[in-house]
């Protein structure tokens, strides 16, 4: 036995404690462990044999001494006020330690502390220590050899210089599905895809046999029949005289990231749900159509159409039922159209039309009649008959305007007088149009008193952190408190505010509001969190934008990082150097900017590392089917890998059900929002989740 435990009061131990006592140490001797064991001073009472053995001193040298023995001079202090503030309390304590040996080598240790009592309650600290040097450094060279491995190239072939293989690698007989065996003596045409015409080989083998490299990405053929991707790069090996002797081919399969890109270019130009040309697209093909038009002396049309009140087939039938009507609607525009013609969907409710070839307002007719009839033909969707109707704007080229903005623009002024007119109309844009003007004329006045008077609103809709549940901030949605009709829509007057360019008053407005709101929050004590101003694209635009909001935030005395600046991605991608320059004053002064709808602007991701952005908001079009769409699980864990790495945090919104969000957050997506945890609500509304700061079932009060 090696101990030292010394009674502390006259107790008449019996032979079967000391039994059990010589047992005890005994086992502990035998295990693998180092154990030892301090009393209050810091003195040695008990060590095992493998704790000697670990720190190279025997027993008696131990036993009886302080702590100083196995403690560095430098850190005697410290462990010595750890030592007393362990002992006073009940505390446990596991870590990794670098220990010095008598001898003065260094080892790593893994080491538990805990507190223990003897009858007396007599406190002491038992120390166990495991030597997990070996498995630190056999860790280490496993690093090493993963970086090594993760610089190494995927593919590796060598031919001699007539083309014929000699070597290849375990991963070119992993991609191409072919034997290592199969593959040495042949050529790399073994792989051929059939992708390309001679020039191409030509040109490959000039280049090669020149003396210079080749790099491309090039289609080949696995053994199975199925297309690869491989980013190859082919160079010369030469004799000392310049012979060449050999060609050494090294590669990457790129094929994943191909696909990715492929989708992700489609899921950017194309609608999820109808599978039409969106927004962008749309804009593209007018300008194509324009070009076309300029070659003949033929017209072109734009037609716009909304299903008018579309809101209330998703409220009244769900989400899922809207989408196939939109999906029914997509496809029969596009019988009735014609293959020569184009069909997009280019919002929410919004569809859009180019007629090309028109030689007159007659052939336009033609299509109108053929568009209504069918609009109006109910539509059956399980056992469901939906009746729809439309407003129909329309513009023609050279007529209304020589490109696609002016053509745009007009078609869309046509849209907003038909849809104040009667259901199922349409309106062409002309002088014509001037009496239908009145409508708007009086929208614009209202608008004006409506800023003048104040009847703009904010409310609030709140976003959740996915991890820890908790409240991570606010988005400030705008809504006119019409004192006539009481709370419009912003889809009713963004269009007409955007238009007149009275969004940058009412921008200016809405800053104030949030301001003075997180002002008021503030005094009353609340945890406020950071809210979110969305930024149209006329008010990002605006010259006075920053002095605008540094007014606003100074007049209230706020941190500037209580603001979050919501910009839609199309917007950024506007004007690139522009963009960067009033972001860049933005971050300069404080406040947070996060990329609004993202994922829905392709060109957007070359550019993303240059803009100073926070945060990327994922558009609701890749939450929807997240937990049914492997191509949309497959975009967002890639826009949060993405972000991740370029430091952002994602918000995701758009949640409506458990499943989405236990999707997200096993892809690590940051926030959160949408109508599972709340709809966008009135400012005390918000102060119970300012409050509690967890997700509160409020979403059934009559505040909805």
């Amino acid at each position: 036995m090696h101990n030292n435990f010394e009674p502390r009061d006259n107790l008449n131990e019996g032979n079967q404690c000391c039994n059990q006592l010589k047992l005890l140490i005994n086992a502990f001797n035998a295990l693998e462990i180092a154990i030892c064991i301090m009393d209050r001073e810091g003195l040695f009472v008990y060590v095992n044999d493998v704790y000697c053995r670990l720190y190279g001193y025997q027993q008696d040298e131990l036993l009886g001494q302080p702590y100083h023995l196995v403690i560095p001079p430098d850190e005697s202090d410290q462990y010595w006020n750890e030592h007393n503030k362990f002992m006073k309390e009940d505390s446990v304590y596991s870590g990794e330690r670098i220990i010095k040996q008598k001898n003065g080598k260094t080892i790593h240790a893994l080491i538990t502390i805990v507190k223990i009592k003897d009858g007396m309650n007599n406190y002491y600290k038992l120390i166990t220590l495991t030597d997990i040097t070996e498995k630190i450094k056999a860790e280490l060279e496993v690093k090493k050899f993963m970086m090594a491995v993760g610089q190494t190239v995927d593919w590796v072939i060598i031919t001699n210089k007539h083309g014929i293989i000699e070597y290849a690698n375990e991963s070119v007989a992993r991609i191409t599905g072919y034997s290592i065996e199969e593959i040495i003596g042949k050529t790399p045409s073994i792989w051929k895809s059939d992708k390309y015409n001679q020039d191409f080989y030509k040109n490959l083998w000039d280049t090669i046999l020149s003396g210079k490299p080749y790099q491309n990405v090039i289609i080949n053929r696995k053994k199975n029949g199925e297309l690869f991707h491989l980013s190859q790069s082919i160079s010369p090996l030469k004799s000392e005289d310049g012979e060449i002797l050999y060609f050494v081919s090294t590669g990457k399969d790129i094929t994943e990231s191909v696909v990715l890109e492929d989708k992700l270019y489609y899921l950017s130009y194309y609608d999820m749900i109808t599978g039409l040309p969106n927004r962008t697209e749309f804009s593209r093909r007018i300008t194509q159509a324009i070009t076309n038009a300029e070659l003949g002396t033929r017209k072109v049309a734009i037609l716009i159409m909304d299903i008018n009140k579309f809101i209330f087939i998703n409220e009244t039938f769900g989400t899922e039922i809207g989408d196939m009507v939109l999906r029914s609607i997509g496809n029969q525009l596009s019988k009735a159209i014609g293959k020569k013609n184009v069909v997009a969907r280019i919002g929410g409710d919004e569809f859009g039309i180019i007629l090309e070839d028109i030689k007159s307002s007659e052939d336009i007719f033609v299509y109108i009649d053929k568009i209504f009839k069918l609009i109006q033909q109910p539509i059956r969707i399980d056992e469901q008959e939906i009746v729809l109707s439309m407003s129909m704007g329309i513009s023609i080229y050279p007529n209304d305007g020589k490109d696609m903005k002016q053509l745009l623009s007009k078609t869309e002024i046509a849209l907003s007088l038909a849809r104040r007119s009667e259901t199922n109309t349409y309106m062409f844009y002309g002088e014509h149009m001037n009496s239908d003007a009145k409508n708007f004329l009086l929208m614009e006045n209202k608008l004006l008193k409506a800023i003048k008077n104040n009847e703009f609103t904010v409310y609030y809709q709140p976003y959740f952190n996915l991890k820890t549940h908790t409240l991570a901030g606010l988005e400030a949605l705008v809504r006119w408190d019409d004192r006539e009709s009481g709370i419009i829509s912003p889809g009713v007057f963004i269009p007409i505010l955007e238009e007149t360019g009275f969004i940058k008053e009412v921008g200016r407005q809405i800053i104030q509001i949030v301001c003075r709101q997180l002002r008021e929050w503030i005094d009353q004590g609340y945890h406020v969190v950071p809210v979110a101003i969305n930024l149209s694209p006329v008010q990002f635009r605006s010259s006075t934008l920053l002095e605008d909001i540094m007014e606003a935030v100074k007049g209230y005395d706020l941190n500037p990082n209580l603001i979050v600046f919501e910009i839609t991605e199309s917007t950024f991608m506007e004007d690139i150097a522009a963009t960067y320059e009033v972001l860049k004053e933005m971050k300069h002064a404080g406040f947070t900017i996060s990329i609004d709808d993202f994922g829905t602007g392709y060109s957007s991701l070359s550019y993303l590392k240059k803009f100073p952005v926070d945060h990327l908001k994922i558009d609701l079009s890749f939450i929807r089917d997240i937990t049914k769409d492997t191509d949309d699980k497959a975009i967002v864990n890639a826009i949060i890998s993405m972000a991740h790495h370029l430091n952002l945090k994602t918000i995701a919104e758009g949640i409506e059900q458990e499943e989405q969000l236990k999707e997200l957050y096993s892809l690590q997506c940051d926030i959160g929002q949408g109508y599972y945890w709340s709809k966008p609500v009135p400012a005390h509304i918000v102060e119970s989740f300012l409050k509690y700061g967890l997700r509160n079932d409020i979403t059934d009060t009559e505040e909805f």
